[in-house]
Protein backbone atom coordinates (compact mmCIF):
# COMPACT_ATOMS: atom_id res chain seq x y z
CA UNK A 1 0.00 0.00 0.00
CA UNK A 2 1.41 3.77 -1.10
CA UNK A 3 2.07 5.82 2.05
CA UNK A 4 -0.86 8.38 2.77
CA UNK A 5 0.91 11.20 3.16
CA UNK A 6 2.70 10.14 -0.67
CA UNK A 7 -1.13 10.54 -2.25
CA UNK A 8 -2.84 13.30 0.00
CA UNK A 9 0.40 15.57 -0.17
CA UNK A 10 0.97 15.48 -3.58
CA UNK A 11 -2.77 17.36 -4.36
CA UNK A 12 -2.29 19.83 -6.49
CA UNK A 13 1.49 19.30 -7.44
CA UNK A 14 3.00 19.38 -10.63
CA UNK A 15 4.95 15.58 -11.41
CA UNK A 16 6.36 14.61 -15.01
CA UNK A 17 5.79 11.43 -16.52
CA UNK A 18 8.42 9.77 -13.56
CA UNK A 19 5.95 11.27 -10.86
CA UNK A 20 8.74 13.76 -9.62
CA UNK A 21 7.99 17.16 -8.98
CA UNK A 22 8.20 19.84 -11.60
CA UNK A 23 10.87 22.74 -11.73
CA UNK A 24 9.82 25.36 -9.57
CA UNK A 25 7.46 25.74 -6.54
CA UNK A 26 3.77 25.97 -6.72
CA UNK A 27 2.30 28.89 -5.00
CA UNK A 28 -0.08 27.18 -2.12
CA UNK A 29 -4.03 27.38 -3.34
CA UNK A 30 -7.18 26.30 -1.58
CA UNK A 31 -8.23 22.97 -3.40
CA UNK A 32 -10.39 22.76 -5.76
CA UNK A 33 -13.21 19.60 -6.29
CA UNK A 34 -11.12 17.93 -9.26
CA UNK A 35 -8.36 17.90 -6.82
CA UNK A 36 -10.00 15.51 -4.52
CA UNK A 37 -11.88 14.06 -6.88
CA UNK A 38 -8.23 13.06 -8.16
CA UNK A 39 -6.83 12.37 -4.76
CA UNK A 40 -9.59 10.29 -4.15
CA UNK A 41 -8.83 8.16 -7.18
CA UNK A 42 -5.02 7.76 -6.12
CA UNK A 43 -6.31 6.37 -2.51
CA UNK A 44 -8.30 3.81 -4.61
CA UNK A 45 -5.41 3.00 -6.74
CA UNK A 46 -3.06 2.64 -4.04
CA UNK A 47 -4.78 -0.12 -2.26
CA UNK A 48 -6.47 2.52 0.35
CA UNK A 49 -9.80 0.93 1.54
CA UNK A 50 -13.32 1.61 -0.38
CA UNK A 51 -14.78 3.36 2.25
CA UNK A 52 -11.97 6.24 1.71
CA UNK A 53 -13.19 9.72 0.91
CA UNK A 54 -11.35 12.78 -0.08
CA UNK A 55 -13.58 16.29 -0.85
CA UNK A 56 -13.47 19.71 -0.14
CA UNK A 57 -14.33 20.36 3.48
CA UNK A 58 -18.01 21.12 3.84
CA UNK A 59 -19.52 22.00 7.17
CA UNK A 60 -20.27 18.83 8.80
CA UNK A 61 -16.55 17.74 8.41
CA UNK A 62 -14.29 17.59 10.94
CA UNK A 63 -12.19 20.51 9.45
CA UNK A 64 -12.17 23.90 8.03
CA UNK A 65 -14.09 24.51 5.22
CA UNK A 66 -12.60 24.37 2.32
CA UNK A 67 -9.67 22.72 2.78
CA UNK A 68 -8.57 19.14 1.48
CA UNK A 69 -10.72 16.99 3.97
CA UNK A 70 -9.70 13.07 3.49
CA UNK A 71 -10.93 10.02 5.46
CA UNK A 72 -8.42 6.80 4.49
CA UNK A 73 -9.33 3.32 5.41
CA UNK A 74 -6.72 1.02 6.62
CA UNK A 75 -6.70 -3.18 7.91
CA UNK A 76 -8.45 -3.83 10.35
CA UNK A 77 -10.77 -0.86 11.14
CA UNK A 78 -8.95 1.83 11.28
CA UNK A 79 -8.83 4.99 9.83
CA UNK A 80 -7.06 8.35 9.58
CA UNK A 81 -8.83 11.46 8.91
CA UNK A 82 -7.60 14.77 8.46
CA UNK A 83 -7.45 18.11 6.09
CA UNK A 84 -4.33 20.18 4.78
CA UNK A 85 -5.40 24.01 4.82
CA UNK A 86 -3.96 24.52 1.34
CA UNK A 87 -2.11 22.46 -1.62
CA UNK A 88 -0.01 21.18 -2.74
CA UNK A 89 1.13 19.88 0.94
CA UNK A 90 0.19 22.56 2.70
CA UNK A 91 -0.55 22.54 6.86
CA UNK A 92 -3.43 20.69 8.59
CA UNK A 93 -4.21 17.85 10.90
CA UNK A 94 -4.40 14.54 11.33
CA UNK A 95 -6.16 11.84 13.89
CA UNK A 96 -6.00 7.95 13.88
CA UNK A 97 -9.45 6.54 14.58
CA UNK A 98 -12.27 3.77 14.03
CA UNK A 99 -14.88 3.17 11.63
CA UNK A 100 -18.26 5.00 12.63
CA UNK A 101 -21.15 2.57 13.24
CA UNK A 102 -21.97 3.26 9.44
CA UNK A 103 -18.56 0.87 8.98
CA UNK A 104 -17.03 3.56 6.61
CA UNK A 105 -14.39 6.27 7.77
CA UNK A 106 -16.30 9.44 6.76
CA UNK A 107 -20.49 10.13 6.41
CA UNK A 108 -20.53 10.26 1.99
Amino acid sequence: MEDLDRVIHRVGLCVDLDGNPCPGAPAKRPPTAAEADAAQQRLKDAGFGSSSVVRVARESDPAPVGSLFYAAEFPAGVCVVGHIIKVPGGAGARVVAGTLPSGGCAEA
